[in-house]
Formats: C-alpha cells, structure tokens, sequence
C-alpha cells in the first residue's frame, strides 16, 4: 500500500506506526535530507520534509532545548 507522503518541519522523523504504541512497531528514526519521500521499513509510511518551514530553537537561560518525552508518529527533530 502507497501512503502520500506526510510534511514535516525537521529533518529526521521518528515513526512508530500508531499513536496507540500496542498497534505500532518499534521506533524508526527516518533521516529526511533527500527530496524525495523516506519511508518506513516497517509500515510503509511516507514522509517528506517540508522545507518552507526553518525551526529555531529559543531559549531564556542559553541552555540547549531539553529532552524530548516519549515520541510518536510525526515527531521531529
């Protein structure tokens, strides 16, 4: 099954198939430097980095962003 590619702001995904973690696979993370859609080895999903959009990291106390929590489909980085 061919899935349309899904735009996301960053430039590495982390796919796990599922929001509900019981239906998903373990994580992938998917680097999206081509210009070309990358998919995923295990659900066949398709993502493609939106580059319209530039991420800046602020910060108040010039420390670097903290860790990010748990991660599901669409995460970027």
């Amino acid at each position: 099954m061919k899935f349309q590619p899904i735009k996301v702001e960053g430039r590495i995904v982390a796919c796990e198939g599922d929001n509900n973690p019981s239906l998903g696979h373990p994580i992938e993370f998917i680097c999206l430097d081509l210009d070309q859609p990358a998919v995923c080895k295990y659900c066949d999903l398709r993502y493609l980095q939106d580059r319209g959009h530039h991420h800046h990291w602020e910060s108040t106390d010039e420390s670097s962003p903290g860790m990010i929590g748990k991660m599901r489909v669409n995460d970027v980085f």
